[in-house]
């Protein structure tokens, strides 16, 4: 009959729950972080599109964008990396009219099978006094 030291397997027990603890406990915080950036992202997503919605300049130049030019698609883009700066984050705006099915496929990222966060978000812009043509605003924001 084998006699085991009691003390001893106790004290295993004991290190190994404590170990399973704490690992525990990282991972929860871990956890946390990356949902606080996730949500701090997309939660300024939509003041942001608010407000280009609400500046009468920024909304005149997006009523008034053709297609063949993307002007203001690059202002707006950089206008969003000023409200939402960080070095990990990448950036677009693309502007289209409101049934254009073909502006689904113009918001271009990096072809990469590593991109791991997507943010996305759309703000109808709609008509002034002069004329009625209601464009759809999209932001995107990707990390690799």
């Amino acid at each position: 009959m084998v006699i085991l030291n009691k003390k001893g397997v106790w004290r295993i027990i004991e290190a190994v729950i404590a170990v399973l603890i704490l690992a525990g406990a990282m991972l929860l915080i871990a956890e946390k972080q990356i949902e606080n950036t996730t949500t701090s992202v997309h939660n300024k997503l939509r003041p942001f599109l608010d407000e280009v919605a609400k500046n009468p300049q920024l909304r005149e130049r997006i009523l008034e964008d053709d297609q063949s030019q993307n002007q203001i698609e690059i202002d707006l883009t950089s206008l969003l990396e000023q409200k939402i700066p960080n070095i990990e984050f990448f950036y677009n705006v693309s502007i289209c009219d409101i049934n254009d099915q073909i502006c689904k496929n113009k918001f271009s990222y990096p072809d990469n099978k590593d991109l791991h966060e997507i943010y996305s978000e759309t703000r109808l812009i709609t008509a002034n006094i002069e004329f009625f043509r209601p464009k759809v605003v999209r932001a995107y924001i990707w990390k690799e």
